[in-house]
């Protein structure tokens, strides 16, 4: 599925937090590591530094047999990363998170759809806390992932893609689904409201699990009553979580403020990385373009 995955570069410090978690993905999934070094200067003031640095990191990642290639670009970030995934045929973007983060799932699908192009790539943002001093050679595992799902096909596009993470890195599962109260009102009519909105959420990501252990997945399920991007973070944090694996809109609109907004929150907020994918999914190998919970899930 993640035969080549882009990877962010630029002298800061913090776009190393994503290689030991490319790395580890690398090293699973036989993927091809292109290591993008990107400048928005107008002049190419950095041109020695960018590319010894980017050489030297791919360096350190060819002693695993991990197969690299380095580039180097200059221009807006995002339109230059939607262009060289089209090129290259990138099945995944690794970046760093952050509130002033310019690649997100939902800006390189809504480039990719002002300029023609059709490609739709999953996104991997990775935090940039911990960034000061990584070791490169670190061990990550992502053993524990957690889906929440909104009983959407947009939250329902990522699951193809957990199937393959999971089977391929022997990870257990978790969906989530955030059960949000309505306005409240009539305190007894609210009540009721709320039970019967659990009670559905919960009918669903059951049958969403079944799914997953039908693949000899470890799966289970939580419902809980909150609002979204707290209770995902609340849970992420006391669970333990490595990955929290979300679908997000991709299109413009108002729905894709919404859903693309608790993507973005959490990743700005969360210390675990965010594994992001725009509905509908991309039709990469293995991944139907549209998915329902009817419908059989594919694993490469």
């Amino acid at each position: 599925m993640f035969d080549k995955i882009l990877v962010t570069m630029g002298l800061s410090s913090h776009t190393l937090s994503t290689i030991p978690y490319v790395r580890h993905l690398a090293i699973k999934f036989r993927s091809e590591l292109h290591l993008l070094g990107i400048s928005s200067e107008p002049q190419k003031v950095w041109d020695q530094s960018l590319i010894g640095y980017v050489e030297s990191i791919a360096n350190s990642l060819k002693e695993d047999n991990i197969q690299t290639k380095t580039n180097f670009i200059y221009g807006n970030p995002a339109v230059e990363v939607v262009k060289y995934s089209d090129r290259n045929g990138i099945g995944l973007v690794a970046t760093t998170a952050g509130s002033c983060n310019e690649i997100t799932t939902t800006i390189l699908s809504n480039i990719a759809k002002r300029m023609g192009i059709s490609v739709n790539i999953p996104v991997l943002m990775v935090p940039i806390g911990r960034s000061k001093e990584v070791d490169l050679l670190e061990k990550v595992a992502f053993l524990k992932i957690l889906v929440p799902l909104d009983c959407s096909e947009v939250g329902e596009s990522v699951l193809p893609y957990v199937a393959s993470i999971a089977k391929t890195l022997r990870s257990s599962v978790t969906l989530l689904h955030v059960n949000t109260p309505p306005c409240r009102g009539v305190p007894i009519i609210h009540n009721e409201v709320v039970k019967i909105s659990h009670s559905a959420g919960r009918d669903y990501v059951k049958k969403a699990c079944q799914r997953l252990q039908n693949l000899g997945i470890e799966t289970n399920y939580e419902v809980i009553d909150g609002t979204p991007v707290k209770t995902i973070l609340k849970y992420a944090n006391q669970h333990k979580v490595d990955l929290i694996a979300m679908g997000t809109r991709g299109s413009s609109g108002i729905d894709s403020w919404i859903f693309g907004n608790v993507t973005n929150k959490v990743s700005e907020r969360t210390t675990v990385p965010v594994f992001s994918v725009s509905y509908p999914a991309s039709g990469a190998k293995g991944v139907p373009v549209q998915i329902g919970l009817e419908q059989p899930l594919t694993v490469k």
